[in-house]
């Protein structure tokens, strides 16, 4: 797809039909904002089952709903970058329910559906690993190649400088037998 194409996509998304777009983009629009919705309403479902979904969805190969997948996360975010927050608010939720029932609790049997949705809440929040701080990005922005510059001086390298080099090559040429001894002509 074309960049401008991509870009009249990207400003009039969620903004209803689009009558300025031709109908294989506005195809393409619609598809891409039913991507997203779906990834906010699941924003844990894993990459690959994203790409399934869009497959049976639109009837789209695989290489296609790559495509479509990865245009969404330029346009408008990885949603699964969120998977974490939704983990932690999924989490807290459950355990602020079993306390609230193990609060309300009017029999031993409500204490314990309460503790067991507040541990459900906790394992949650351990596997998930929502305890441990996250990980900052490398800066990458920071990072600058090394610079060579090229060189035909081999005592940069610790070796010792060939003297005549060219006769050195020479006779290496002869004696593994890449070259051989030829008489020159004179053609006049």
């Amino acid at each position: 797809m074309r960049k401008d194409s991509k870009e009249k996509i990207y400003t009039s998304l969620f903004k209803g039909k689009n009558d300025k777009l031709d109908p294989v983009t506005q195809k393409l629009k619609t598809r891409y904002e039913h991507i997203f919705t779906i990834w906010l309403d699941d924003p844990a479902i894993s990459e690959s089952d994203m790409r399934k979904r869009i497959m049976t969805t639109f009837e789209v190969s695989y290489s296609q709903a790559h495509r479509d997948l990865e245009s969404v996360k330029l346009m408008l975010g990885n949603v699964s970058v969120a998977a974490k927050e939704w983990q932690r608010y999924t989490a807290t939720e459950m355990i602020k329910k079993g306390y609230s029932l193990v609060e309300k609790a009017e029999s031993s049997l409500d204490v314990k559906r309460g503790l067991a949705m507040i541990k459900a809440g906790e394992a949650i929040g351990k596997v998930t690993k929502l305890d441990k701080d996250d990980v900052d990005p490398l800066p990458f922005e920071d990072i600058v190649p090394q610079s060579f510059e090229p060189t035909g001086d081999v005592t940069v390298l610790g070796m010792k400088k060939i003297d005549n080099l060219k006769e050195v090559q020479m006779k290496m040429r002869r004696k593994l037998g890449l070259i051989e001894d030829a008489k020159v002509i004179n053609e006049s």
